[in-house]
């Protein structure tokens, strides 16, 4: 039974990739043909096809995303000096991503050494049989997790250390509903409160560098109390 699985696993796959290979090379080819402009036509192409990777998922997620750093100076790097590599180069190492991949590490590390189960578990042990007390604990860590972390990752994180408490429960079940929306709501608080909270924090801190500076600890001071 197994190796029948698996076999017809190996067919399903080989079937996505071929019609994967087949969208690839039409998304390629069709805009070099419908569309006049040479640079235009090879900007819907790169598109196209990293697209069709994203939301095929014959790929991991990263492997457009890499694509698409290879194939801008390669293919728009001819006919445009300012797509050239070294810029695509310049582009990878802004330091707005500098700042996300150093919420994504922390994320990492939280989750390897089991930081966000442990304050999960310290919140059940302190909020006892009141319901409130876990909630806002609940908020609180969820806040705070999403303050270092992206608040994404700090809300995925927090209801994988919940799910285990949700074993029993209906979908439809008061605690459930109300415990995902304190995460919910408090990702979104936490992910106010700092640069690295939240995507268009740090890339608004950049925006405004060339007027205004915007130091971490200035987000903080204004954004914190809010």
């Amino acid at each position: 039974m197994a190796v029948e699985l698996s076999v017809e696993n190996k067919e399903t796959a080989k079937r996505r990739w071929v019609f994967v290979a087949i969208g690839i090379l039409i998304a390629a080819a069709v805009p070099q043909f419908a569309v006049e402009s040479v640079l235009f036509a090879r900007v819907l192409s790169v598109a196209a096809v990293c697209l069709i990777l994203w939301l095929s998922e014959a790929t991991p997620p990263f492997v457009p995303s890499l694509l698409l750093w290879a194939l801008i100076p390669l293919a728009l790097g001819p006919l445009d000096a300012k797509l050239n590599f070294a810029r695509a180069m310049t582009w990878a190492a802004d330091p707005v991503l500098a700042l996300f991949f150093g919420g994504f590490a922390l994320g990492v590390a939280a989750e390897k050494f089991g930081v966000d189960r442990e304050m999960i578990r310290y919140a059940f042990r302190v909020s006892g049989t009141s319901f409130y007390r876990l909630l806002l604990l609940v908020i609180l860590i969820t806040a705070f997790l999403s303050m270092w972390l992206s608040n994404i990752a700090a809300a995925a994180l927090m209801i994988a250390c919940l799910r285990p408490a949700f074993n029993g429960l209906s979908d439809g079940d008061l605690l459930r509903r109300t415990l995902l929306i304190g995460v919910a709501l408090g990702a979104d608080l936490g992910g106010m409160a700092t640069p690295i909270g939240t995507g268009p924090n740090a890339v608004a801190i950049a925006s405004l560098a060339g007027t205004v500076h915007v130091s971490f600890i200035g987000w903080m001071a204004f954004a914190f109390p809010l």
